[in-house]
């Protein structure tokens, strides 16, 4: 959902090219109030993360974007969400 609003806002999706990058652009411009921590590792989301991970990726040729979420195992995500594009 923050995604899409910053989209509205902004006239584009974020570029961002990593989670860190991400949620600290939506916070900053407030698409996001408050950040939750991974579960399973009780810090906040890197790109680093095995359990709990989380990528993002934006082509900006497109316009279309990816966010992938994985549970404990990196193997296979429990959810994908994109655009459509």
């Amino acid at each position: 959902m923050a995604i899409e609003t910053y989209l509205l806002t902004h006239g584009s999706y974020p570029t961002a090219s990593t989670i860190e990058t991400l949620l600290s652009t939506l916070t900053t411009n407030n698409f996001l109030k408050k950040l939750q921590a991974n579960p399973f590792t009780k810090t906040s989301h890197k790109n680093t993360d095995t359990a709990g991970k989380i990528t993002y990726s934006h082509d900006t040729t497109s316009g279309s974007y990816v966010l992938s979420i994985f549970g404990k195992e990196p193997t296979s995500p429990l959810l994908i969400l994109d655009n459509g594009y």
